[in-house]
């Protein structure tokens, strides 16, 4: 597993959590290719059910806050994603236009808002640059590339 930069990442859920404290970080978001077409992935590390995915331009500073960040698409998981731990946005319904060059942040989201995965920032070009097996995994404050196994980092 490489590290692909230090970005940081600051996930703020309005109302989520009593002022003060912080959500129970409980596993990590990545995203991959699948014959061209951006995957997300996660581990919830046998936590919660992931009830939605959601994809957000990142903000110019490379911090990810969901209430300020232009909001791409989000999805609701099915039986089938939640088993599998992946979502295809593109074989959505309303799938996202995402742009070259352009930083987004792609976020696994629990049903129960008093824990959360990190999130993973990632351009267009970064995922079609990784290997066949690869993964851009949001680690924290920063994120590697592994593959599917790290992302049961727990």
């Amino acid at each position: 597993m490489r590290r692909a930069g230090s970005i940081a990442v600051a996930v703020l859920f309005a109302g989520a959590c009593a002022p003060g404290d912080e959500p129970e970080m409980v596993g990590r978001t990545g995203v991959t290719s699948l014959d061209g077409d951006l995957m997300v992935v996660w581990d919830s590390c046998g936590e919660d059910d992931i009830a939605t995915v959601s994809i957000r331009q990142a903000e110019g500073d490379g911090a990810a806050d969901p209430d300020a960040g232009t909001l791409v698409g989000e999805w609701e998981t099915g039986q089938r994603n939640r088993e599998e731990k992946v979502l295809g946005p593109y074989a959505s319904d309303d799938p996202p236009t995402l742009e070259e060059g352009r930083g987004y942040v792609a976020l696994a989201e629990p049903a129960d808002s008093t824990q959360q995965l990190s999130p993973v920032e990632f351009t267009v070009d970064e995922v079609a640059d990784l290997s066949r097996d690869g993964v851009l995994i949001g680690d924290q404050d920063d994120r590697v590339v592994g593959d599917l196994r790290d992302l049961a980092d727990c």
